[in-house]
C-alpha cells in the first residue's frame, strides 16, 4: 500500500504492482536460501564421512557444487535488501531508501570485493593440492 507523498517518487497512480513484486523478491530470496541449506548441509555431511586421503577427491569431484552455498546466500541477501527497500520506498519515500542503499552498497561491495579476493586465493592453493595430488598418482 502506499502510504509517502514524495517530491520525486509518486506512488499513489495505483499502476504499481507493489505486493506483487514483493511476492516475486521474497520468493526469490527464500528459493536461495533453500538451497544453501540444503546443499551446505549436503556438503558439509558428505565430506565429513569421506575418509582424511579422499577429500581432495571430493573436493575433485564435486567441485560445481561447493560454491552453491556461497552463491546461494548472496543471492538471499540480494533479493532480501532489494525487497526491503522495495516496499520502504512505498512505506517511507526516497528520503529514508536512498541513505540506506548508498550504505548497503558500499557494504556490499566491499564484501563482494573480499569474497572475490579469498575464492582466487582459495582456489589457487586448491589448485596446487590438487596438481601435487594428481602427479603423485
Amino acid at each position: 500500500k502506499c502510504e509517502v507523498t514524495d517530491d520525486f517518487f509518486d506512488c499513489t497512480s495505483h499502476q504499481v504492482p507493489v505486493n506483487e513484486v514483493h511476492v516475486i523478491f521474497s520468493w526469490i530470496s527464500l528459493v536461495a536460501a533453500s538451497v544453501t541449506v540444503a546443499a551446505s548441509t549436503l556438503l558439509y555431511a558428505m565430506i565429513g564421512l569421506v575418509p582424511a586421503e579422499g577429500v581432495a577427491e571430493f573436493i575433485l569431484q564435486f567441485r560445481h557444487l561447493l560454491g552453491a552455498p556461497t552463491i546461494g546466500v548472496i543471492i538471499c541477501v540480494i533479493f532480501w535488501y532489494i525487497d526491503v527497500m522495495w516496499t520502504a520506498l512505498f512505506k517511507h519515500g526516497l528520503q529514508l531508501v536512498i541513505p540506506l542503499a548508498i550504505i548497503s552498497m558500499m557494504v556490499a561491495t566491499y564484501l563482494l570485493y573480499q569474497y572475490f579476493k579469498m575464492k582466487s586465493f582459495v582456489r589457487g592453493k586448491l589448485e596446487l593440492v590438487l596438481n601435487s595430488t594428481e602427479t603423485s598418482v
